[in-house]
């Protein structure tokens, strides 16, 4: 099981999500902070289903990744395509991106001399990003027409 942490959304300009301006008119940003964790995945649900993109894919490497909550495959899915539907481009280069760095560090160890079997497990996390990069581009695929959030 992956250790339990504790992180909240940071809200940019004073508000919370993609959808919403800060002082300067830019669009708002997420990031996560310190907090306990049942709150932050509450209002990361909220925003998700408020249409943030950034919210929803969060949640699916959450449920992906078992960080402070069990893993779960399924709502993990539910939620990249949920992300999917909101913004497909961005959803699938912010997958394309964590694979991308998750490679470069790779290749860098690589290129350190660390030998392979040392780096079992983040070959494993590389195998995990993949597979969302795969699924989040079936989803896209697909082109649903609706934009449901999960429950």
């Amino acid at each position: 099981m992956a250790p339990r942490g504790r992180f909240v959304l940071k809200e940019a300009g004073g508000r919370v999500g993609e959808n919403q301006k800060d002082d300067s008119g830019r669009q708002g940003r997420l990031s996560l902070v310190r907090t306990a964790a049942a709150d932050a995945i509450k209002l990361l649900t909220s925003e998700a289903h408020r249409g943030n993109e950034s919210a929803a894919y969060m949640l699916a490497v959450i449920y992906e990744t078992g960080a402070s909550v069990e893993p779960d495959g399924t709502r993990a899915r539910e939620w990249l395509r949920h992300a999917v539907l909101l913004k497909p481009g961005v959803t699938l280069s912010r997958a394309a991106r964590d694979c991308s760095t998750a490679a470069t560090e790779l290749e860098r160890l690589l290129g350190e001399g660390v030998p392979l079997n040392a780096l079992a497990e983040r070959i494993a996390a590389m195998g995990r990003l993949t597979e969302r990069l795969r699924v989040a581009v079936g989803f896209a695929e697909v082109q649903a027409g609706d934009v449901d959030s999960p429950s």
